[in-house]
């Protein structure tokens, strides 16, 4: 899955807004994410081998650094995503966002072929 896929980020968006509104107990929760294709960026990398807390912060922060520089300012965010990212990034969700990453796992499914018996 690319860094910058829009369904990653709604994703990780919506899982956000469930956690902030108390929907679910992050602690306990597996962010799991099913993807078709053996593939996937730094970022989903990053964030699928972060275990602990600490590991969770640096991923979070080398996320960040793919749509923010050093001056906060914004670069390379697309509109079709932009919602979802700025909300991932914002200051006052970044505890909530490294426990879901320190909570998230991706998973590869393989197809079947359905023309096959």
């Amino acid at each position: 899955m690319s860094d910058k896929a829009v369904d990653l980020w709604k994703t990780l968006y919506n899982w956000l807004m469930s956690v902030k509104a108390c929907e679910v107990e992050v602690e306990n929760t597996k962010f799991r994410l099913f993807i078709t294709v053996n593939k996937s960026g730094e970022i989903v990398s990053s964030f699928s081998k972060a275990m602990s807390t600490e590991e969770a912060e640096e991923a979070w922060e080398f996320a960040r650094s793919k749509f923010y520089d050093e001056n906060n300012e914004e670069k390379n965010i697309n509109d079709a995503y932009g919602t979802y990212v700025r909300a991932f990034f914002n200051d006052d969700n970044r505890e909530s966002a490294i426990k879901i990453i320190k909570n998230f796992h991706i998973e590869v499914c393989k197809q079947k072929n359905i023309l096959q018996p």
